[in-house]
């Protein structure tokens, strides 16, 4: 505590407090100089009261683990200066709307930490990263696994204009290393339905693109064995098939709803509905 008639000594700065699969959240703050340890606490309401659920830390992280998820969770740090208690840190805020058995993280090597939702039946997905090309990605995953032929439909319904290829779509993966081979249908704000394939690990990606198409649009990836087929329609119902390749790719993969922003400095947000 605060020794009585003395000013609290400022908290540590720039709390970020972030959701990642199984109902985690890794925070992270700036080292307060001086400080001998850091409190980490925990309320389900903004602006407490909090309950402390780490004391005596003398990193500047902690990964938390959360039972309940669909509910946000609101987080402060305080430090341990000299024997006393500084003020809490600013808030930072965490949601867990993602409901099993989906999963999230970014792939690759992304300038911003991208960040997924769940709520009246719709993703909303956030995420940097300069493409999902060439030999490597970068972007915003969030998957289930699913073994052998497998079918994901997912309309897409706004895409922000960061880049105009940026991409949202729905995907299927072999791992989730940056450079797996992958199928993946997706919408752009400038170039229409996009389908791209990396048939191995690490080679180079092609793609096949119909323009003049934009959100809200329909895509679906179809894996039959191996062989995986990109699909497009306005409403749902009657689809057109934009391209078909046939590779080899173990029996479970990764299969979901991907984001790059194609610009790794910027976040991009899409909204799904599958």
């Amino acid at each position: 505590m605060t020794a009585p008639g003395w000013p609290a000594v400022a908290g540590p700065t720039n709390l970020t407090a972030t959701a990642t699969s199984g109902g985690q959240v890794n925070l992270k703050w700036n080292a307060l100089t001086n400080a001998t340890s850091y409190n980490v606490k925990r309320s389900a309401t903004s602006g407490g009261p909090y309950t402390t659920i780490a004391s005596g830390l003398t990193a500047t992280n902690l990964t938390d683990t959360v039972v309940a998820v669909g509910i946000n969770y609101y987080y402060v740090v305080s430090a341990i200066i000299g024997g006393v208690e500084s003020a809490n840190s600013a808030e930072a805020t965490v949601n867990f709307p993602l409901l099993s058995p989906w999963l999230t993280q970014d792939i690759g090597s992304v300038g911003l930490t991208g960040s997924a939702g769940y709520g009246n039946n719709t993703f909303t997905v956030t995420g940097s990263g300069d493409d999902i090309w060439n030999a490597a990605d970068a972007f915003r995953f969030v998957y289930v696994r699913a073994t052998n032929n497998c079918t994901i439909i997912a309309r897409v319904a706004s895409l922000q204009n960061v880049d105009g290829w940026s991409k949202a779509g729905v995907m299927i993966r072999e791992s989730t290393n940056a450079n797996a081979a992958n199928a993946f249908i997706a919408v752009t704000p400038g170039n229409g339905v996009t389908w791209q394939t990396r048939s191995s690990t690490s080679s180079g990606s092609g793609n096949a693109a119909t323009g003049g198409l934009i959100a809200p649009y329909w895509v679906k990836l179809v894996r039959n064995v191996n062989t995986f087929t990109g699909y497009f329609s306005p409403d749902g119902t009657n689809w057109t098939p934009q391209g078909t390749n046939t590779f080899t790719m173990a029996p479970t993969a990764y299969v979901g709803l991907a984001l790059t922003s194609h610009n790794n400095s910027s976040l991009c947000t899409a909204t799904l509905t599958t």
